[in-house]
């Protein structure tokens, strides 16, 4: 496919100590050391929401055993995700990826951490999910996908200008009209042609999803062809996912 592109602390720990106060309020006499012991749901969703899990010391209902000499993995929620999604992910440069795009549809937040990847019951492999808030996307790889390949060319539009004059109001808007014009400004502009070359090596096993992903060449750069194809799940300044499907 081708695509053209165009390129023109303190809120967070007032949140903390809110959920703090609430917390110590209600468990008072469990407060020990500066650690927050934490029993009802809704005190331990509301930590997760504020991104503060790791200033809290969480207590388990049962006793749990554990052999001389060894560690163990206490979950502390169980969920069944309502969404995820198998696709080929292509980071820009490399080889594709497996991966899965899942939606943290919990009231949770998810911290950083490393996800196993279960297909049809088996296990595929594990990647390392980054802080996701509830309602986000993410597109979490686990292994690489040799069967798809993808190219990429960057080649400028020449036959534009790379500038253009123009006038401002009072009010910061564009006018044509010189006689109201608080100023002349200069505006440049660089426009690149990208184009994606795909190619699917296994033939009897089509890709339903493809995820393109593509840096902006800067925080104020537009896509002014190949808008339809934007995956407007993701959300970041610098990185626009395209998906396609691949025979």
């Amino acid at each position: 496919g081708i695509m053209r592109r165009r390129m023109p602390h303190s809120a967070h720990q007032e949140k903390h100590e809110d959920v703090a106060q609430n917390v110590m309020a209600g468990l008072a006499s469990n407060f020990d050391f500066g650690d927050y012991m934490i029993g009802e749901d809704s005190e331990f969703a509301a930590v997760f929401e504020a991104g503060t899990a790791a200033l809290y010391t969480f207590s388990i209902r049962q006793p749990v055993s554990i052999e001389k000499r060894s560690s163990a993995l206490l979950p502390l929620y169980d969920l069944q995700l309502k969404s995820s999604e198998a696709c080929v992910l292509f980071g820009g440069k490399g080889d594709c990826k497996a991966a899965v795009v899942i939606q943290n549809t919990s009231r949770h937040a998810f911290d950083m951490g490393s996800v196993s990847v279960r297909l049809d019951g088996s296990f595929v492999g594990e990647g390392v999910l980054a802080p996701l808030k509830p309602s986000e996307f993410a597109c979490l790889t686990y292994a690489k996908e040799p069967r798809v390949q993808v190219s990429m060319e960057d080649v400028d539009v020449v036959n534009l200008p790379a500038h253009r004059w123009f006038f401002k109001d009072d009010d910061g808007k564009e006018t044509t009209d010189p006689q109201r014009a608080k100023g002349r400004f200069k505006e440049h502009w660089r426009e690149v042609e990208t184009t994606y070359k795909t190619v699917n090596l296994s033939a009897d096993r089509p890709v339903p999803l493809l995820l393109i992903e593509h840096r902006r060449l800067s925080k104020d750069s537009e896509v002014i062809q190949g808008k339809e194809h934007i995956d407007k799940r993701f959300k970041a300044p610098m990185c626009i996912r395209f998906r396609l499907s691949l025979a």
